[in-house]
């Protein structure tokens, strides 16, 4: 991808190819795991992979996301910036 290395003189982003790898997969370490494989056999679990150049920012992200809803009571969109509390769910 492409990834910001500053700015130029007239406060433009400048840019460059990342060498970065891509980043981990944790729906396939979380769904590949036996204490949580029945959320994601069950649907509870779901996922739309959107790859950086095809991506309009985070207000067209939730947008898609939202479209996951399944018509449960509730429930809950994060992103990478989350951070649980402990036990947050109890």
């Amino acid at each position: 991808g492409v990834e910001v290395k500053g700015k130029d003189k007239q406060g433009r982003p400048v840019t460059e190819i990342s060498d970065r790898p891509p980043d981990h997969n944790g729906i396939e370490e979380f769904c590949g795991d036996p204490g949580y494989v029945q959320y994601c056999d069950s649907g509870q679990v779901r996922v739309l992979y959107v790859n950086e150049t095809e991506s309009n920012g985070p207000t067209t992200a939730r947008y898609f996301a939202s479209k996951l809803w399944g018509g449960e009571t509730y429930f809950m969109q994060s992103d990478a910036h989350l951070r649980f509390a402990p036990e947050w769910d109890r």
